[in-house]
């Protein structure tokens, strides 16, 4: 039976930015993968999807690229960065096992080959996977999850995107962009997360000027094959609606992947789906550790491989720097981008902070305008002292502009320094 200092279950940004950190400090580490090191954003995610962003720019630039070799090009991106990968783990002497982690036990983990391995730590890092609705007769060609979607060499006539997270509004303008008609459907009255119906609606707007319609406060009621075409049904405060399309993107959010490995038998605090951790990313149980999508904290690259690195450092009795969530940006990305640091005004106010809101215009880095605005910031500051605590954008540039106030505001600065930041594009 292989003895190791750490098992890692799952070779995402979580796990293999954890095999790495493992790696360098002297400890004997292996990854267990199931599908492709990299996980769900190098291969199904995140990387591809942001090369197929870049190459409908192009397209609605003018060149001549069809969405067969836009595909073709973010595969190859995709694979490439997963090997690299590969070969780093490799190099620095981890093990990959490919495999599926079937049962998980305090110090040691069996490989559905068979396999038991032994470990000192384990590191439970399986990520997530597309929440599907109970109301879509999937089938993985007409009625897909966003895995499909990036698989797929063409792009549909015309096509339906459930949802306006991420996920959904990033495809929903690659499809756009190279040809497809396509009509979004949002259950919640504001777009991409946005609290402000203002800004959403200016998002909203700027969507249809490039030929996406979104319909908000919508729900779905059944999604299923009719004949070669797809129905879709939805109800709204007008009444009932069905629409008749090509293909429909079902992207309704994540879940964490904790099934099939034992863990409720083991005594796993599991709510809501997540692995519950600390702050050191430990679990109820001794000796096992989280991290990535799985613990339910936020569902982006960056925060998973840093919590990662947490995690190996609390094993090696090290100081782990704190992941103070609220604070980190966000960023969604697509022909109308939003970027997020800090509470919304919203949550502020849920939070019992007495705070204003000021909206500014934002000035484009790169002279991109929707309309006659080239976007929306909405700052929110404590009311009686002024300091900026958070801020919402939106605009084609949005996520560019995201880095400045989220340091000024970590550092204290009023509203009226990071409204100056941002209405003069620096």
């Amino acid at each position: 039976m292989a003895k190791y200092d750490l098992i890692i279950i799952g070779g995402g940004p979580a796990g293999y930015a954890a095999t790495v950190s493992a790696l360098e400090a002297g400890m004997k580490v292996a990854v267990i993968e199931k599908e492709r090191i990299g996980g769900v954003c190098v291969n199904f995610g995140c990387i591809p999807t942001k090369a197929l962003l870049r190459f409908a720019a192009l397209k609605k630039e003018g060149q001549d690229i069809s969405y067969k070799d836009a595909v073709k090009q973010a595969e190859r991106i995709a694979d490439e960065r997963s090997r690299s990968v590969i070969k780093l783990l490799e190099s620095l002497g981890g093990r990959i096992i490919s495999g599926k982690a079937v049962k998980v036990e305090t110090g040691k983990v069996t490989v559905d080959s068979g396999e038991v391995i032994e470990g000192t730590n384990i590191l439970i890092a399986t990520g997530s996977a597309a929440r599907k609705l109970p109301i879509a007769e999937y089938d993985d060609t007409h009625i897909i999850t966003s895995k499909e979607a990036l698989e797929m060499d063409s792009v549909p006539g015309n096509a339906v995107v459930v949802g306006t997270g991420a996920t959904g509004i990033e495809l929903a303008t690659v499809w756009s962009r190279f040809g497809s008609s396509v009509t979004v459907l949002e259950m919640l009255p504001n777009i991409m997360g946005f609290d402000d119906s203002e800004i959403s609606s200016e998002a909203v707007n700027a969507y249809e000027e490039q030929g996406i319609i979104i319909k908000t406060e919508v729900t779905v009621t059944e999604v299923k094959k009719a004949g070669e075409k797809v129905s879709v049904k939805y109800t709204d405060a007008a009444g009932q609606h069905e629409i008749i399309t090509d293909r429909v993107l079902v992207a309704a959010g994540i879940i964490p992947v904790t099934e099939g490995m034992g863990l409720e038998e083991l005594g796993m605090d599991i709510q809501r789906g997540s692995i519950q951790i600390d702050n050191n990313m430990r679990t109820n149980i001794e000796g096992i550790y989280a991290a990535g999508d799985v613990t339910g904290k936020m569902a982006l690259a960056y925060v998973s491989s840093k919590q990662g690195k947490n995690a190996v450092a609390a094993m090696l009795g090290k100081p782990c720097d704190p992941i103070d969530y609220m604070m980190t940006p966000r960023c969604i990305f697509s022909a109308i981008e939003g970027s997020f640091v800090g509470p919304t005004e919203k949550q502020a106010k849920a939070m019992g902070l007495n705070v204003v809101a000021k909206k500014v215009p934002v000035v484009s880095f790169n002279g991109n305008y929707v309309g006659n605005i080239s976007g929306i910031a909405k700052i929110v500051a404590d009311a009686g002292s002024n300091k900026a605590l958070g801020i919402s954008i939106m605009g084609p540039d949005a996520a560019d502009y995201i880095a400045a106030p989220a340091l000024m505001i970590s550092n204290g600065s009023g509203l009226s320094e990071v409204a100056d930041v941002i209405r003069s594009g620096r």
